[in-house]
């Protein structure tokens, strides 16, 4: 089965790269290609990696609940999983971040996970934030529109279900334990171990402070995201007029390509990334050779500058390649002995 999903992916991203490049004019695209400046590229190199420095410092905060770890741990961990996202498929590197930093510190795996939840969805209110600026500015396809507000609803309505399962004494977190001691005594001792490790995750969302910072720290992110999206756009030598908004199109490209992301695409999002460049960028009128050299660009100096760092740290970690795979095909131990007790196994 998993080959069988691996395929497909490689022929969605297959798909979309026809649709990117039909009809382009190909040596227009490599003649700008190439000339590209060295300083743009260096640039283009550097802010992926801001932006993961940014996402390790609230990634961090996150995990303080459940044990201090440096800002150095945090950001080497994520930076891992970016990598594993860039070389291995169905965005496998979310899993196997949280499964490498809770064996290597003795964490119980499930909590760590639940803090990778909340970071997406810290993502995805910050995207609908995004939109609702957006949509202020210009109008928008319906298409977008509607994933925005697709996924700004789920986003809200999972960000208040996990606040109130954070809080002690919660009515929500003492009704769905009721619910689970109703289930048969099997899967009642299957289940209630892994939702009260899973509980332990969301302990940062207690303090105001530390809600407040991850907020910020969410929106400086996608705000270096959209600054990397300008970077590629203004460096590469369009062979037509820029937009005359080019702000304005870097965070509608971001937005596109956040949520085309989604889709089950070959590592590196090659293809996925490209045609949400073209789309995004017909709003303001781009060639399409300028639009498609841009997000190779783009997407080119990303997977260079995030894998590079996530291999030397998975290296730095005395970890190889073997166990980004094993993580990434294991599912999470059930807690021995109760939440309290529960800690990560080794493959």
């Amino acid at each position: 089965m998993s080959s069988i999903k691996l395929l497909l992916t490689l022929l969605l991203s297959v798909a979309l790269l026809i649709y990117a490049f039909h009809g382009i004019d190909l040596s227009t695209f490599w003649t700008s290609l190439t000339a590209v400046d060295a300083g743009v590229v260096a640039i283009l190199l550097v802010l992926p990696l801001l932006s993961i420095v940014l996402r390790g410092w609230r990634w961090q905060i996150l995990l303080g609940s459940l044990k201090p770890l440096s800002f150095q741990t945090a950001f080497s961990y994520s930076s891992i999983g970016f990598m594993a996202n860039n070389i291995l498929p169905a965005h496998a590197g979310e899993l196997v971040k949280a499964l490498l930093l809770a064996r290597r510190h003795d964490m119980p795996v499930l909590a760590v996970l639940a803090t990778v939840v909340v970071e997406r969805v810290l993502d995805a209110l910050t995207l609908t934030l995004l939109l609702g600026g957006l949509l202020t500015l210009m109008p928008l396809p319906a298409m977008l529109r509607s994933a925005g507000v697709g996924i700004g609803t789920f986003g809200v309505v999972i960000i208040a279900l996990v606040i109130l399962l954070s809080r002690d004494n919660s009515p929500v977190r003492d009704g769905l334990r009721r619910l689970i001691r109703r289930l048969p005594q099997r899967a009642r001792a299957a289940v209630l171990p892994r939702f009260d490790t899973f509980l332990l995750g969301l302990g940062a969302l207690r303090g105001g402070r530390r809600v407040a910072g991850m907020a910020l720290l969410s929106v400086l992110v996608w705000g270096v995201l959209i600054w990397n999206a300008y970077a590629a756009m203004a460096g590469f030598p369009f062979a037509g007029p820029l937009p005359d908004h080019l702000w304005l199109a870097s965070a509608v490209v971001i937005l596109t390509v956040s949520f085309a992301v989604a889709l089950p695409a070959a590592p590196g999002f090659v293809g996925v990334t490209q045609a949400a460049f073209w789309v995004a960028l017909q709003l303001f009128d781009v060639r399409q050779s300028d639009a498609i050299g841009a997000s190779v660009l783009y997407n080119l100096t990303q997977y260079v500058a995030v894998t590079g760092l996530g291999i030397a740290f998975l290296f730095r970690e005395g970890l190889g390649m073997r166990h980004l795979v094993a993580a990434s095909h294991t599912e999470p131990p059930a807690p021995r002995g109760g939440a309290a007790e529960a800690g990560p196994t080794d493959t």
